[in-house]
């Protein structure tokens, strides 16, 4: 991995840890680490990013960089760079990892929780669009309901109640309310009492042929 990122950064004037794990394809935890060894070991040089808040400018030691560095800093990259004499007791253990740099930590804790403040605002929009459904289901399943209803109490006037033996018939009159019978016998007894009574001077004894609903134009019986 090492040599992936020094071929990159050898095309580039500097670049960032993330951008250099997305060129070298390699994850961002793992490249973060790497550069905090070649710092370490001196192989590049870092300078925290202008407005970039805690990401930070990689680029390789000793390249010249094109933002004007001031002539101490010239100075210093022109010398013959001698490397530090490591003490015996910080030579590493075969197998054991160097302590993580704080500044890749702070990187890539800044990357966690703007993931995380995504993903609770990806779940909060989530759950207000199931309540938005489940609202609109409620609402479905009610309107039907009510369909329904009405559609029994249209059969109830008209068809008669359900399990009904027999034709429905209706007695009209010009004074009284119109009455439903369950047979033509009850239908004619009722006309003759109107009119024997002299409540009613005709009396129409009909039977539904059909029946209009909202929504359909005209349903047969």
């Amino acid at each position: 991995m090492r040599d992936e990122i020094v071929k990159y950064l050898g095309t580039v004037m500097d670049s960032t840890a993330k951008t250099i794990a997305a060129r070298i394809a390699q994850p961002h935890f793992d490249v973060a680490k790497e550069l905090n060894k070649m710092h370490a070991d001196g192989v590049v040089e870092r300078q925290k990013r202008t407005g970039g808040g805690n990401e930070y400018l990689y680029w390789l030691a000793g390249t010249p960089r094109a933002t004007g560095p001031s002539p101490a800093e010239l100075a210093a990259k022109n010398s013959v760079p001698f490397p530090p004499a490591a003490p015996a007791a910080a030579i590493p253990i075969a197998g054991e990892q160097p302590p993580a740099d704080p500044v890749v930590v702070q990187e890539l804790l800044a990357e966690l929780e703007a993931e995380r403040s995504t993903s609770a605002r990806l779940r909060q929009e989530a759950e207000t669009a199931l309540t938005s459904l489940q609202a609109a289901i409620a609402t479905v399943e009610r309107l039907k309901q009510n369909n329904a209803q009405l559609e029994r109490k249209i059969d109830d006037l008209t068809l008669g109640p359900p399990g009904s033996k027999g034709p429905v018939f209706f007695t009209v009159g010009r004074n009284c309310d119109s009455k439903r019978h369950t047979s033509i016998e009850k239908a004619r007894k009722r006309a003759n009492a109107l009119v024997r009574s002299e409540r009613e001077t005709e009396v129409h004894v009909c039977a539904p042929v059909g029946r209009v609903v909202r929504g359909v134009e005209w349903v047969g019986k």
